[in-house]
């Protein structure tokens, strides 16, 4: 509803979100150009996480009041607080391999979702499967590519 953040903006809340928008553009590229037939070109999209790579720069910009509200959050959701304690941190190297294994791989899963050099779908949050959701965010992109 609000993907210029105009009523609100926190850091990692807009991280989030836009990590949700690349499972669901995945899985809506897939649902349009996989197979073949008119305007169809066998295209398959994955999305992934690469894991905790301690070697970014990610967090450069980010105000301390920004991983203050986060580390709350986490502290409200204990199985949330658990995964972040317990994920291990990856190098660049160990990082690179779940892009590679998604990118170079035969058999992708159409629209799938890969952790740790595999499909992953315990962790994924149900909206990642809303194929209304996806439909509407692809039509906002669209509208928001051609100035709309």
């Amino acid at each position: 509803d609000d993907l210029q953040a105009a009523r609100s903006y926190d850091p990692w809340t807009r991280y989030g979100e836009s990590k949700m928008a690349n499972l669901l553009h995945a899985k809506e590229i897939t649902r349009r150009y996989l197979g073949s037939g008119e305007g169809k070109g066998g295209v398959v999209a994955v999305s992934l996480h690469p894991g905790n790579i301690a070697e970014t720069d990610l967090k450069r910009n980010a105000e301390v009041s920004s991983f203050l509200l986060a580390f709350l959050g986490l502290l409200a959701n204990p199985r949330g607080l658990w995964a972040v304690i317990t994920s291990p941190h990856k190098n660049t190297a160990q990082g690179v391999s779940t892009t590679l294994l998604a990118a170079l791989t035969p058999t992708p899963e159409p629209g799938g979702y890969y952790s740790d050099c595999q499909v992953e779908t315990s962790a994924v949050h149900p909206a990642a499967s809303d194929a209304d959701l996806a439909r509407r965010l692809w039509e906002a992109s669209e509208a928001a590519v051609a100035g709309k």
